[in-house]
Formats: C-alpha cells, structure tokens, sequence
C-alpha cells in the first residue's frame, strides 16, 4: 500500500495539517520522535539518538525505519509545512537555480553554470541513485569514481560532440 498518493501541494494548510497530525499519531513513540528529528537536518545519527534508538543496531534501525512508509507519508508531511512556514517550496528552487544558471553561463563562469545545472538535475531526478557506468569513446568509465574536475572535462567534450552535431541526444543539456 502507498500512502503517498495525493500531491502534498494540493493540500490546504489546515488539511496539511490534520493530515500530519493523523500520520504522526499512527506512529509509535519512537517514531515520531524520530520523523520530527530527522526531518530538521536530515542527521540520521542524531535523529536516531533523540528516540531514543540503540546504537549497535543504528544502520538495521535506520534502514528500517526509512523503508516504513509510515515513516515515509509524516517525513512528506512535515518537510512540506516546514517548506510552507518557510515559503521555500522545489518551485523556488528550481527557479533559483535555473536563474543562477542563466546568470553564471552569461558571465562565463563555467563552474558555476555546471554546478547549477548539476543540481537542477539531481532535482529534476537525472540522476540514478545507484552506480552509473558511461560510454565515452567506447570505454566505459564509472562517473561515481570521477573527481569533480574530471566529470567537468567529461561535460565539456560530450557538450562539444552535441555541439558539432556528433551526438544527437535530447536528453543531454
């Protein structure tokens, strides 16, 4: 069963709230303290300490824990009335981003451009969460193992092949 169905966005703030105070109640004591921790900071370590969770099992419990959807639906919940007491919504972000983007490739700023670009992807989920393997001339190279420079390098010759029509990829930048 997902209990992720309806868009958090839709949601009056009353309803949001209603909602989140339904699916804290549905969790034990432990956690919700958790949920409430973990959604600050995103520190799994301390969020697991503050409920008070034993610390020889932390990854198992951690695991556990982020896998319950349960857990999942109050963590939605409270990131988004954070996200609207703050009026920090992905929205935002997103146009932040593509507005940083915009500005640092006018200015020539290279680095700033790609790292923008970088995380509007992560964001837009481009990215795989797990391990990604690229052709580039025929070799295969495990981009997780690149260092930031490297990767940039990498950007540079695929968006020069696109360029000159070599590689015709709508997915590409």
């Amino acid at each position: 069963m997902n209990l992720l169905i309806e868009p958090l966005e839709s949601l009056s703030l009353d309803d949001l709230q209603l909602t989140l105070r339904e699916a804290l109640n549905s969790l034990t004591r432990k956690r919700r303290r958790f949920v409430e921790r973990y959604a600050i900071d995103n520190h799994i370590e301390a969020a697991l300490e503050f409920a008070g969770y034993v610390a020889k099992r932390s990854n198992a419990t951690a695991y556990r824990l982020m896998k319950d959807e349960k857990v999942q639906r109050a963590l939605a919940l409270l990131r988004e009335k954070y996200a609207r007491n703050s009026e920090v919504t992905a929205e935002y972000i997103r146009t932040e981003y593509k507005s940083l983007y915009e500005e640092s490739r006018k200015a020539g700023d290279r680095m700033s451009a790609i790292s923008a670009l970088d995380k509007l992807a992560k964001m837009g989920g481009f990215y795989a969460p797990q391990r990604v393997e690229a052709r580039v001339l025929q070799a295969k190279v495990d981009i997780n193992s690149l260092d930031y420079e490297t990767l940039c390098r990498v950007h540079h010759i695929i968006e020069g092949k696109r360029i000159s029509g070599q590689i015709e990829d709508s997915r590409l930048p």
